[in-house]
């Protein structure tokens, strides 16, 4: 292909299905893609983007990956359970700790249903015992799912969250020395001024009436941080006091 020229098609539109039916499937995109015919639209937002979002479920529609991602979280808010926004598919979502990122298949375990709940309320709202009984356990049952899924993606994402820390420590050395400190405030604090570790101790919501001196405001700006120097530390690398605040996962 000579360098600058349009690929055949693509006259009219970056998006290589452009004309099709909508049935047009993601193979069919990539492989115009990878032939220099442009990138794909989202089907929320009708913005372009260059990198399909792998579904897991049999749907051939095209999702940016933060449209996709808000949709999940929609549904998992609403019902509980993170679902397709086109099939209504029960998604399974993980975090994979190497690549830092979610991933996303068709979930195999049992799906509780959240709109069985009006029906079993109104039920029982009529007098039905049985009802009651059920609307108690489905409830029940879909605060253990919740909190099952919630702790499941904390466990996961420990190992990346981990060597982002670590690797903060290590780019802040200050501020490990900051926290070792056992008596006086060491490192980051040395080189700030009575009026700056002020401001630090009213951003915390502590007061610095009757500090005086500068070990006074050190002592309050440790005890209003949670009564340690490693408290402090921790403030400090979270109010961006370090060249960056550390990444999360």
């Amino acid at each position: 292909q000579v360098p600058g020229a349009r690929t055949p098609g693509c006259a009219r539109s970056r998006d290589p299905c452009a004309g099709r039916p909508r049935a047009c499937t993601q193979r069919t995109r990539a492989r115009a893609m990878a032939e220099g015919c442009g990138s794909l639209t989202c089907a929320i937002c009708f913005e372009d983007f260059d990198e399909a979002t792998p579904l897991p479920c049999s749907c051939k529609i095209d999702y940016c990956v933060k449209c996709w991602d808000k949709a999940l979280a929609s549904s998992f808010r609403n019902t509980h359970q993170p679902r397709c926004p086109t099939c209504r598919a029960p998604i399974r979502v993980d975090f994979d700790a190497e690549r830092r990122r979610l991933v996303f298949s068709l979930e195999r375990g049992p799906v509780l249903d959240i709109s069985d709940l009006s029906e079993l309320q109104s039920r029982a709202a009529q007098g039905s015992v049985e009802a009651e009984r059920e609307f108690h356990q489905l409830s029940q049952g879909l605060s253990e799912s919740l909190e099952e899924i919630v702790e499941r993606l904390a466990q996961q994402a420990i190992p990346a969250q981990t060597r982002l820390l670590e690797d903060f420590g290590a780019s802040n050395p200050e501020l490990g020395d900051l926290a070792r400190a056992e008596e006086g405030a060491s490192g980051v604090l040395v080189g700030l001024s009575i009026a700056e570790l002020k401001r630090h101790v009213a951003a915390l919501g502590g007061a610095t009436e009757g500090c005086l001196e500068r070990a006074d405001v050190l002592s309050r700006l440790r005890e209003v941080a949670g009564g340690s120097w490693a408290a402090v530390a921790s403030y400090w690398a979270s109010a961006g006091g370090a060249d960056a605040a550390p990444l999360r996962v």
